[in-house]
């Protein structure tokens, strides 16, 4: 017995080696994927000034995080974007354990990276709050919550969300027996969201989306990815609950909040600053779905990852 368990301890930190070695030798070469040309980056010149100045004119929590490199470390503008940068792909790096997800995470590492290298606050606070999302419990996890929304104001989104979830958790059974009314909630969402936004949005700092292309529909290919996605999501928590097989607390937690995230997308898709942003989100949560999907049905697991890779194939070839 005491051989058998060094052996499994050996094979543990030996696949823990393998892919942390696969991770390094991938973010080697595509590092450069979200550390892209400046020159070809829209928002770059609105870091440089606002971290040169010293303007304060970002999300708090961005401010003191840029002020920390800036006024202690002394860190000049490129460093400090490099630093930024390789902060962002570790913390989305942290949570993967497995091949399943590792594949996932090459796929959307790719696909995002672009969007990483511009939307560097963005993505700063999604990522410090899916780790307090996933790792954090009781008290502390409110605190980091609401903490990684100081880094950008619309993560305020999500926690909406996740007190949401909190009250689905409760109605798996109802959810599932009775989907469609579900989905007719995100039909008319669909048609009320746009107007009550329109009226909401002169009274916030964000008034200057009016009338602008952020309030347009999102692209047909991105609302029907995030159609099949909610319908993908659905069909695995009734197959699961079908053939009485169960997801951990955590796994639910993380399904039903991921099922909420495009479905979101879906309702908000008439107002594609919010519908956009959501869906960003989604596609890194497709990350640490892929562990729970692949456990919970081989079959499923290559569907969904069917679907990743498909989303993936303009980007990718763009590349060539």
């Amino acid at each position: 017995m005491n051989s058998l368990y060094k052996k499994n301890i050996h094979l543990f930190f030996l696949n823990k080696m393998i892919l942390i070695l696969i991770v390094f030798v991938f973010l080697f070469f595509c590092f450069e994927f979200v550390n892209y040309d400046k020159a070809e980056n829209p928002d770059i010149h609105n870091y440089i000034s606002n971290y040169e100045r010293a303007s304060w004119t970002y999300d708090i929590g961005f401010e003191y995080f840029q002020s920390f490199l800036r006024d202690f470390v002394n860190l000049d503008f490129d460093s400090f974007w490099i630093v930024t940068l390789v902060l962002l792909t570790s913390l989305f790096l942290f949570n993967v354990r497995n091949l399943p997800q590792l594949t996932v995470f090459i796929i959307n590492y790719t696909f995002l990276s672009v969007a990483i290298g511009t939307q560097v606050r963005y993505f700063l606070s999604v990522f410090l709050f899916i780790s307090c999302f996933r790792y954090l419990e009781g008290r502390l996890k409110k605190t980091g919550l609401i903490l990684s929304c100081l880094v950008h104001y619309g993560s305020f989104v999500l926690l909406g969300l996740v007190i949401i979830n909190s009250t689905m958790k409760r109605y798996i059974v109802p959810l599932v027996k009775y989907r469609l009314i579900f989905y007719v909630v995100i039909v008319v969402s669909y048609f009320t969201i746009s107007p009550l936004v329109e009226f909401l949005l002169p009274y916030t700092r964000f008034d200057y989306y009016l009338n602008s292309k952020y309030m347009e529909s999102k692209s047909f290919f991105s609302f029907l990815y995030a159609v099949i996605s909610m319908f993908f999501l659905m069909e695995l928590i009734i197959k699961v609950n079908i053939n009485k097989g169960f997801f951990s607390k955590k796994e639910l937690e993380l399904v039903l909040y991921s099922l909420l995230l495009i479905s979101c997308v879906i309702a908000f898709s008439s107002i594609a600053v919010l519908s956009g942003r959501i869906l960003l989100v989604y596609i890194v949560f497709e990350v640490f779905l892929a562990d729970v999907i692949y456990k919970s049905n081989k079959v499923y697991y290559f569907i969904f990852l069917t679907l990743i890779f498909a989303k993936a194939i303009p980007v990718f070839i763009s590349m060539i």
